[in-house]
């Protein structure tokens, strides 16, 4: 392409590109190869003015080639060398296009990825039209969980029930035979709770939380509803310690456990000499802290979930934070991010800020109830349950919380 054919081009997109420079001939190569991808993405008509302009170029170079050949032995040398620099200079500019192909590459990935994710989320927020969850609907996915889905199925389902909410209902006569008296280390396991609430203690919270996991009813869908409130006071806990001096409390607050976590090994010890057997087992505290991370990671989401979503995280069986960890995609936050960001704004509950969230929260709350009230025995279960799940609510509330 020319500079006229440049020029003219340019002038017919004056109106966009104001702010930039004429290209002018003294231009590098490199920046007339930008104009010109420029002016094709902007005008479909200079395709086949580039392509016809490219071809004169090959036409160029061959009658160059033709012409070289036919010059006298003593302009061979001054050629050679001016040759050789051309191509230098062309194989330093061809690098630097291959690594602005590169990083255009990475953008262009960033970007769909994105768009991926925009997608997903406003499919989602489509199927709120299917009403909410009935309680039949939850109760057999309580019972019969599908296995067989793979993480963005699961992600997918478990999502579109949180925006779609849950419908209060009765649960007795759902619940029938799986109801299940609670063992005395559960309520134990409330009692203790509700003592760290009012005298904090992140370990004992963290070491209760750990050991309650290996109880003969931990998978049940009762006791996993307790464990994530617990989760989520314990990874807001953890939150607080940030800024100066939380690098060395996190550091003790880890070698506390780890050393709780070996006690045959630490038992009986002076601090002496627990300090020197923690140098001997180095790699195995570094390994114990590796483990820590990911599950710090995964009660994290949990939190964030908690925040953006409130109840339906508490009753949708999904949500637990062994479920949260390396299980999930790179996308799966950003996919949070999204819906919070794109979730329908409240009708029933008006305000600056408010989404269909604070719309199904107190409904989604009554199901919870309803639901944890009908897998409780009568007498001080239910009244322990009761009380932990709403001092839960006043004392770590999400941001939907009414």
């Amino acid at each position: 392409m020319s500079y006229d054919d440049l020029l003219d081009a340019y002038k017919s997109i004056e109106a966009i590109v104001s702010d930039l420079p004429l290209p002018s001939e003294s231009d590098s190569p490199r920046t007339k190869s930008t104009w010109e991808k420029l002016l094709h993405l902007c005008h479909d008509m200079f395709s086949v003015v580039i392509e016809e302009d490219e071809e004169d170029e090959e036409d160029e170079d061959e009658q160059q080639k033709l012409t070289s050949q036919e010059r006298a032995p003593a302009s061979q040398g001054q050629d050679s060398q001016r040759g050789s620099q051309e191509q230098q200079a062309g194989a330093q500019e061809e690098e630097e296009e291959e690594h602005e192909t590169a990083e255009e590459k990475k953008e262009r990935k960033k970007a769909a990825a994105h768009l991926k994710v925009i997608k997903r989320a406003q499919a989602l927020i489509g199927g709120i039209a299917a009403g909410k969850v009935l309680p039949s609907e939850l109760f057999e996915r309580i019972s019969h969980p599908d296995l067989s889905l793979k993480a963005p199925q699961q992600e997918d389902l478990a999502l579109g029930w949180i925006l779609r909410g849950f419908e209060g209902g009765s649960w007795s006569k759902l619940v029938g035979k799986q109801k299940k008296n609670a063992s005395p280390s559960t309520i134990e396991f409330l009692q203790l709770s509700a003592r760290l609430d009012t005298t904090p203690n992140l370990t004992k919270r963290d070491t209760n939380l750990v050991n309650s996991v290996g109880t003969t009813q931990a998978s049940t869908y009762f006791l996993d509803v307790i464990h994530k409130m617990e989760t989520i006071k314990c990874a807001k806990e953890w939150l607080t310690h940030t800024g100066a001096g939380s690098g060395n409390y996190k550091q003790e607050f880890n070698t506390k456990l780890f050393q709780q976590a070996n006690p045959r090994t630490f038992r009986d010890l002076s601090d002496a000499a627990k300090q020197k057997k923690m140098v001997e087992l180095k790699q195995d505290f570094r390994d114990f802290k590796k483990a820590r991370e990911e599950l710090i990671t995964a009660r994290n989401r949990l939190v964030c979930c908690w925040d953006y979503f409130g109840t339906g995280v508490l009753i949708h069986p999904f949500f637990t934070a062994p479920n949260l960890g390396e299980k999930r995609g790179k996308t799966f936050k950003s996919l949070l991010d999204m819906l919070n960001q794109l979730a329908p704004p409240a009708e029933a509950v008006r305000g600056a800020g408010r989404t269909r969230f604070h719309d199904i929260e107190k409904e989604n709350r009554n199901a919870l109830h309803g639901l944890m009230k009908a897998l409780c025995a009568d007498g001080v279960e239910r009244t322990e349950v009761k009380k932990y799940i709403d001092d839960f609510y006043a004392m770590w509330p999400s941001r939907i919380s009414p």
